[in-house]
């Protein structure tokens, strides 16, 4: 049973879903995995696993697809640029490295915003696309594990608190999660 409000209600999602389907009416790609759930190990004591929104195949290159939602108003460009250094971000690549292998060329990942207002505005709608980096999925990798051993080796983990935020503020916001 779901709760519908005056702006959070199933007429107002299909006038979404429709201006959607009128500013995109093609995408430039074809889906390859929608909701792909991966999980394997970093090393032979760290298990890494989660779910990718979507994978996409645009001209020839795999690429993760994320879909980020806001109902406060905020800048694409910001937004897109604090994404495009996140560790979230890095690892959906990694793992598509670790999932596609060399079978499949990779191209990095589109991080689509949808801005839905609380209240009465128009809703949003910007692709940022960001080409993979070789470099920083090693760095990524390392850091992740580097990480995970010093919360080992002091015996103490991040701390999932109402403070913590999903959207940027902690790179282990899932993991976290994971040890609530």
């Amino acid at each position: 049973n779901v709760v519908q409000t005056k702006w959070q209600n199933l007429g107002r999602a299909k006038a979404i879903i429709s201006q959607f389907n009128d500013e995109f009416p093609t995408l430039p790609f074809t889906v390859r995995a929608v909701e792909r759930e991966w999980e394997f190990d970093l090393t032979p004591d760290i298990r890494y696993s989660g779910t990718l929104d979507a994978v996409v195949e645009d001209q020839g290159a795999l690429w993760v697809w994320d879909v980020k939602t806001s109902s406060s108003q905020f800048d694409f460009q910001k937004e897109h640029l604090k994404w495009a250094a996140s560790a979230q971000q890095q690892g959906y690549l990694y793992t598509l490295r670790e999932l596609y292998h060399a079978s499949t060329k990779l191209g990095g990942y589109i991080i689509f915003h949808i801005h839905v207002p609380s209240g009465p505005g128009p809703v949003k709608f910007q692709p940022f696309q960001n080409p993979l980096d070789p470099v920083l999925l090693e760095r990524w990798r390392e850091r992740t594990i580097v990480v995970i051993a010093e919360w080992e080796a002091r015996r103490t983990y991040p701390h999932y608190t109402s403070m913590c935020s999903l959207y940027g503020t902690c790179d282990f916001y899932d993991a976290c999660r994971a040890l609530a």
